[in-house]
């Protein structure tokens, strides 16, 4: 890719990217690559939902989200946390008294 660099960051560079930059490069690259355009706001809750399926804390999400309370990113992805009572009560049974 022209103008692509290891340090060229979406977020948190020293200036932000405009949205329309942004939008016109999510449509170039899903037309080169023959997929189907997704929002730019779908990637933000594929990033959520690939950590929360990997087991990484609803807390550490909210961080990475930049939810300044965490019961924000429960209301949107609790549902990805539905092993968490079966996980929660087989560590239960483990306990040896």
């Amino acid at each position: 890719m022209p103008n692509f660099t290891d340090d060229y960051f979406v977020c948190g560079g020293v200036k932000a990217l405009r949205d329309t930059s942004t939008s016109n490069a999510n449509n170039n690259f899903a037309k080169q690559a023959g997929v189907k355009k997704i929002r730019i706001h779908d990637f933000r809750h594929s990033h959520a939902s690939l950590l929360a399926n990997n087991g990484i804390s609803i807390q550490e999400v909210a961080r990475r989200l930049g939810h300044s309370d965490v019961s924000i990113t429960l209301r949107t992805y609790a549902h990805l946390y539905p092993k968490e009572s079966e996980r929660a009560l087989n560590v239960l049974n483990k306990i040896e008294l």
